[in-house]
């Protein structure tokens, strides 16, 4: 191979590694300065609830404990009050917001059969069309590109206001034990928090 064929490819090469780099960097600069507390507190801005003092709009929030303790079963009633407007746990009144379910741990049929049972029980014929959509046995991880872009098609799809998912830990392929590789994760959700103004509900078991 001559050599000037030979110190075109490296160049091209170069190149292309250099390219490929520059796509994917996401480098945030905070320009903004902060503010004195008397223009701050003067700001409009103001804590919107889907659940009165529980869970709010815009936000992030878990529920976490032991394995067995009904955490699953506690946000699907949420999903389900959330999508009619009606009293979670028949105790605390839920705002009506679009709500997306998601759950990572179970199969189709599991998922179903806990949904009708909340139904039945609740003597909910059906719910309307649009306010409830659930995806079940999914496998969505958030620090990897592919499934990120999935997901992201997702709400953009149904645009929810409410995101429930069943569980954090199979949400991402990162060691949770790690703050930084969490951090990264999290990050990607308060990405999808403020590009989508929606509220995300992780559902955690407090052992892992």
């Amino acid at each position: 191979v001559a050599k000037g064929a030979t110190d075109t490819h490296v160049r091209d090469k170069i190149h292309n590694v250099w390219n490929r780099y520059e796509a994917k960097k996401s480098v945030v600069v905070e320009t903004e300065e902060a503010e004195d507390i008397a223009e701050f507190m003067q700001s409009d801005a103001k804590v919107e609830w889907i659940v009165d003092g529980i869970v709010a709009k815009n936000t992030i929030a878990f529920v976490v404990g032991l394995p067995e303790s009904n955490k699953t079963w506690l946000c699907m009633d949420l999903a389900v009050e959330a999508a009619r407007g009606g009293a979670w746990l028949g105790l605390f009144p839920v705002k009506p917001v679009k709500t997306l379910f998601i759950d990572q741990e179970r199969w189709r049929g599991e998922t179903k059969r806990r949904f009708q049972a909340l139904l039945r029980a609740k003597g909910i014929e059906g719910l309307v069309r649009g306010g409830l959509a659930v995806k079940s046995g999914s496998s969505i991880k958030l620090d990897l590109e592919q499934s990120y872009n999935a997901f992201v098609r997702l709400l953009e799809k149904i645009r929810p206001e409410l995101v429930i998912i069943d569980s954090l830990a199979t949400f991402h392929s990162k060691e949770e034990n790690s703050r930084s590789e969490i951090q990264s994760v999290m990050e990607k959700v308060k990405q999808l928090r403020e590009q989508f103004g929606c509220t995300f509900l992780f559902i955690s078991h407090s052992n892992k």
